[in-house]
């Protein structure tokens, strides 16, 4: 399953017209497509954004829920107290790839935690590296994140090489299988 990763409302604050038209676009575009991720027959899309204050946080979750006429499931990226908002997307997640496991206990969907990340290593380019790569911690990680029965189970990320965060195989963990040490990790869920 896949669906759109919404980055927009991190570049600049859109308008409720910008997000009902962007909702309707994906709508129409990919969310017909047999693997899109639906809930309760909603297509998902999630949304990130660089916003970290209650107020600029609550004010984005009120536009997206006045612009959501689509009826899409919208998962937003936590910020502080992201749950005292008075109009709440219909999950949460977080995105700190610099936390090898970050999880979103702070509410229950459908009986489930919100959502559970885990990060293979992080580091951009000429920074210093935030989260060194450890395949033993890496499997550890994917184990707690099953455990955490978390309705979203996510890895940041599966492909961003720029931020370090890739867990397609590579020269440095190459395998028999070809797929690569973290992907063979996840694929024998850490054990």
């Amino acid at each position: 399953m896949w669906c759109i990763y919404h980055e927009l409302e991190s570049i600049r604050k859109l308008t409720v017209s910008d997000i009902e038209s962007d909702l309707k676009y994906v709508r129409e575009k990919y969310a017909g497509h047999p693997n899109y991720l639906h809930i309760d027959g909603r297509f998902v899309v999630f949304v990130y954004s660089l916003i970290e204050e209650k107020a600029e946080g609550c004010s984005m979750a009120s536009r997206w829920k006045q612009a959501n006429t689509v009826n899409a499931f919208i998962v937003f990226k936590a910020f502080k107290d992201y749950r005292r908002c008075a109009d709440q997307p219909d999950s949460w997640h977080q995105y700190a790839p610099a936390n090898p496991f970050e999880s979103c206990r702070m509410g229950r969907i459908l009986g489930k935690p919100y959502s559970c990340t885990i990060s293979p290593g992080f580091w951009k380019k000429n920074e210093p590296e935030r989260l060194e790569r450890d395949l033993d911690r890496w499997r550890r990680n994917i184990r707690d994140m099953i455990a955490s029965k978390a309705m979203f189970q996510l890895i940041t990320t599966f492909n961003e090489h720029g931020e370090g965060t890739g867990v397609e195989c590579c020269r440095e963990w190459q395998t028999e299988s070809r797929y690569g040490a973290y992907l063979d990790a996840l694929h024998s869920d850490g054990k």
